[in-house]
């Protein structure tokens, strides 16, 4: 479709300036400056500047996890998460210095939830769980992980991503146990 052509052409630009700047720091002006794009037309897509971040985070978590998150393990798809925060490094420390935990989480939290849902079918003494209480568990999860991540990106958390995936893989496989 054309219109997803445009909003490409809007969030590359705006992704090659927030791996500069932080969101605070970006104009409509200037994304569009950057794509050769008039105000007009981003307005024409977007309302404003944190939907094009949403539908840009939206996109990348796609193409990320190519569709396969139904057939990932939960270490696959950590390593692909920690692969693209790694490259996109700078972009992601903006957006989450900009506006906060909120839009990262957006970012990953269906693609992990996915992911760790399909890997978590048993409680830990073996029986099948409740849909109900496995989506408890899978929320929590999801969140305890997208928190260890967080503070990995702001060097709280020291360790290498490698670690940090064998350490919350461990912490999810207890669960499966």
């Amino acid at each position: 479709m054309k219109s997803d052509v445009t909003k490409d052409m809007l969030c590359e630009s705006l992704k090659r300036l927030l791996a500069q700047k932080s969101l605070d720091k970006i104009s409509i002006k200037a994304i569009t400056d950057g794509c050769g794009l008039n105000r007009q037309t981003f307005y024409y897509h977007f309302d404003d500047i944190y939907q094009a971040v949403d539908w840009l985070l939206k996109k990348e978590a796609i193409s990320i996890f190519f569709d396969q998150r139904d057939n990932l393990l939960i270490k696959e798809g950590l390593q692909l998460l920690f692969t693209y925060i790694t490259a996109n490094r700078a972009m992601c420390l903006n957006i989450l210095i900009s506006v906060g935990n909120e839009y990262i989480y957006r970012f990953f939290y269906d693609e992990l939830y996915a992911i760790i849902c399909n890997n978590l079918s048993h409680s830990k003494k073996g029986a099948i769980i409740n849909a109900a209480e496995k989506a408890q568990l899978v929320k929590y999860l999801v969140i305890s992980c997208g928190s260890y991540i967080v503070a990995w990106m702001m060097g709280i958390v020291q360790e290498s991503p490698e670690e940090i995936t064998e350490f919350l893989v461990r912490q999810i496989v207890k669960h499966e146990q």
